[in-house]
């Protein structure tokens, strides 16, 4: 995982006007996907952690991090069973906690059905009969029945007298728990010359008024307690109890987590997974993925710059912009450095020539880029003077519509009609190649200022 530290020039090439385009390799090693690991308690069903083998590479943003939800949901209904005695609910017991149960309202709701048969409701009555006396002499309760409204006793009935002079006899009754329980004779009555028959009215509540019920605690979503709250009654059997089912799913209970980045190595790898949530119900190990990092091997490429001496149109260094990262340390980056930009010149395009007392000026007449060959007309020197033309020792000539730039390398002079006219070919280095200047048609009378 190496960077750029240093780029050594193996040439220092010539023809360069301004920097050019320095051009380094991208990094070579492969991108490192992570490699984590969920930690599972099982006695909590919980994610306790998530490890790293393998902290990945190339990240230039934090990458989400995803487990698996829970994938078993078998079981999740609460289940609850029953006991009895003394007719009324006594007992509940959680047989199956169930899971995804909601935790925010704290309970669920539990149904306890209603005790079933009411064949013996009715509440009977026995009559004694005093024959000596004519009258009722007492009254038994034969059956208590059941369901009767304790605020409003049951009315007993005895039939009437049945000779001249008599009169009816009468009772009240009292009921504990909904049942029949004493009767009290008001009045014996007389006149009965035959046992007088004996009825108390029907009950007029049904066994659902006397349904049991209870409440629920819900803990880590799942039940955790269930309590009677009204033990009901007239139970002959256990009732079956009806757990409401859970209001969640597995997905609910995901653990999530988050990646926290490597800061000494700039970010761009994973240093820890902090979990933000252990979820719950996981019967086995979740799978953990990682995003995939965002950044490649261009975004890690290393940068440069070039400096360029313009005495000399070279290369003298290149400095790091950027050092990159990722780089194989066994195997060197290429530096490619863009070359000079060619010379262009446009046929009457002005040209001019520092010499060392006076400037040439001249005209471009013809230009081979093939044969990097050009053609001067003209040429005349701000001094009035001939002036012979050295190679490799004056400065270069430069157009004025391109901005262009050559250095003489040969001069040779075609038509020289005077010692006060040249026409000369010249050879200029043009981005390292060899210009010739050739072939000059018309006089160049440089020793006459007003020519042009």
């Amino acid at each position: 995982m190496a960077r750029i530290g240093t780029i050594t020039m193996d040439s220092v090439g010539y023809g360069y006007d301004s920097s050019p385009v320095v051009t380094i390799s991208k990094p070579n090693m492969p991108i490192l996907k992570p490699v984590v690991q969920a930690t599972l308690d099982s006695a909590s069903t919980t994610i306790t952690g998530v490890g790293i083998s393998v902290s990945g590479s190339h990240y230039i943003i934090t990458p989400s991090v995803t487990l698996s939800s829970p994938t078993d949901s078998s079981n999740k209904q609460a289940l609850v069973t029953s006991s009895v005695s003394s007719n009324k609910v006594s007992g509940l017991t959680i047989t199956n906690s169930g899971k995804f149960y909601s935790d925010s309202s704290g309970v669920v709701l539990i149904t306890i059905s209603p005790p079933t048969g009411d064949s013996d409701k009715q509440a009977t009555l026995s009559l004694q009969y005093d024959s000596v006396n004519d009258k009722v002499s007492g009254l038994t309760i034969t059956n208590q029945g059941k369901l009767y409204d304790s605020s409003s006793p049951p009315i007993i009935t005895i039939s009437n007298f049945d000779s001249i002079g008599g009169s009816n006899a009468s009772a009240v009754a009292t009921t504990v728990n909904n049942r029949l329980s004493s009767v009290l004779i008001t009045d014996s009555g007389s006149g009965y010359t035959s046992k007088p028959t004996v009825t108390v009215s029907a009950p007029t509540l049904s066994l659902s008024d006397f349904t049991a019920t209870a409440t629920t605690i819900i803990v880590n979503n799942k039940l955790d307690s269930a309590i009677i709250s009204d033990s009901g009654d007239f139970y002959s059997s256990p009732p079956s109890i009806t757990v409401s089912p859970p209001t969640k799913n597995a997905t609910d209970f995901t653990a999530t987590a988050i990646a926290v980045m490597n800061q000494i190595d700039s970010g761009n790898s994973i240093q820890a997974i902090t979990m933000t949530s252990n979820g719950m119900f996981y019967t086995s190990i979740p799978t953990v993925t990682v995003d995939s990092a965002t950044g490649d091997s261009n975004h890690f490429r290393a940068t440069g710059f070039a400096t360029v001496n313009t005495s000399n149109r070279s290369i003298t260094g290149i400095g790091i912009v950027k050092a990159g990262k990722y780089y194989d340390s066994n195997v060197t980056p290429i530096v490619t450095v863009a070359p000079p930009t060619l010379a262009k010149f446009e046929i009457g395009e002005k040209i001019t020539h520092k010499l060392p007392n006076t400037t040439l000026h001249g005209e471009v007449s013809a230009y081979n880029s093939v044969s990097s060959k050009m053609s001067l007309i003209h040429v005349g020197a701000e001094d009035g003077q001939y002036h012979n033309f050295v190679p490799n020792t004056d400065s270069d000539i430069i157009g004025a519509t391109n901005g262009s730039k050559v250095g003489i390398i040969r001069a040779v002079e075609v038509n020289k009609i005077s010692s006060n006219e040249q026409n000369e070919e010249f050879a200029a280095n043009v981005s390292g190649t060899t210009l010739d200047f050739l072939d000059f048609s018309e006089t160049n009378p440089f020793g006459d200022p007003g020519d042009e």
